[in-house]
């Protein structure tokens, strides 16, 4: 439990039997604390300067962030757009057909196994039915 915690601790559970002047003495206690603590992050925050601009010397002009990259958005979800692909051929597609025609379409994804996640994708949705006997996915009638 850090200071601070224990700070809090005594001030909410005995606050009550507290005088005046020892719960003035506890804000001004916390205020210095607080006052250190503002104080102590200006310094890191100029040392953290200092070492971007180090880096910056370094590496050519840049600081290199370690951000993991943005997650591409695609234009369509993935369900609509399988229902836009079966809409647009009523016999139906198997489903590497249709994995295809997802990825033909410009979808993106990073999915080792996107044949799955289509997969998923067709068995979550009410619209979409697999003929048994033609053995491709199509929409219900």
């Amino acid at each position: 439990m850090t200071t601070i915690e224990q700070n809090e601790e005594i001030s909410v559970s005995s606050a009550n039997g507290l005088s005046l002047l020892e719960l003035q003495r506890m804000v001004a206690s916390r205020k210095a604390q607080l006052d250190g603590l503002l104080k102590r992050r200006e310094i890191l925050a100029e040392q953290l300067r200092e070492v971007d601009a180090l880096i910056e010397d370094i590496n050519g002009g840049r600081v290199r962030q370690n951000a993991p990259q943005a997650r591409t958005l695609n234009s369509t979800s993935l369900r609509p757009l399988i229902l836009q692909l079966l809409t647009q051929n009523r016999r139906g597609y198997s489903l590497r057909d249709l994995v295809d025609q997802v990825l033909r379409s410009g979808y993106v994804t990073q999915s080792s196994n996107f044949q799955t996640v289509v997969y998923q994708a067709i068995y979550n949705c009410d619209e979409i039915i697999f003929d048994q006997r033609t053995r491709l996915y199509r929409l219900k009638e």
